[in-house]
């Protein structure tokens, strides 16, 4: 009599056991699946960090060129804007060659600004700013270059020397052998 109750517990636990197992099995599964998808959501969020991160950079490059450039267009007006007042007689495209070349020398040599350069050009060659102008004593140029010095500088710019009229009353290489002499 005994025997079937017990077996009637027997299958009771076995089936509690089975349900117990059935849930732990479904679970696991369950379980490795979430973590699964949540390493894939993880990847894509890393993935979209880094793309955001990627674009930051970017927006931080362009501005830093647009600083840069919007400071180089400032500094070069500034000349042209000396030209326009003093010196008519040059086209645009000639004051703009160089004021951009007045900027370039101001960014090779740090210890020169585009205001000491444009100081230094007033006092060497007057206040017209005239690139053809040559002194009493032989200097030439928007910088007063004296001749002799022109020729051993030039060749630290890289400017063939052929004459002194022809580099020095150039005002782009009056302006870099100057402002190396500078």
């Amino acid at each position: 009599m005994s025997l079937p109750w017990l077996w009637s517990k027997w299958r009771r636990a076995a089936g509690v056991f089975g349900a117990l197992l059935l849930i732990s099995f479904v679970s696991f599964g369950f379980s490795s699946r979430l973590h699964a998808l949540y390493d894939i959501a993880m990847g894509r969020v890393n993935t979209l960090e880094s793309g955001v991160s990627d674009l930051e950079q970017q927006m931080l490059n362009i501005k830093s060129a647009m600083n840069v450039d919007s400071i180089r267009q400032y500094n070069i007006q500034k000349i042209t804007r000396i030209f326009d007042e003093r010196n008519k007689t040059l086209t645009p495209k000639e004051k703009y060659e160089i004021a951009n070349e007045v900027y370039i020398a101001s960014q090779k040599y740090t210890n020169l600004s585009v205001e000491l350069i444009g100081a230094m050009i007033t006092q060497e060659s007057g206040p017209a700013w005239k690139t053809d102008r040559v002194s009493p004593a032989g200097a030439m140029g928007l910088m007063q270059i004296m001749p002799v010095t022109g020729m051993f500088m030039a060749s630290y710019e890289g400017i063939n020397w052929t004459s002194a009229e022809d580099v020095l009353l150039n005002p782009i290489y009056n302006i870099r052998i100057g402002t190396r002499f500078m």
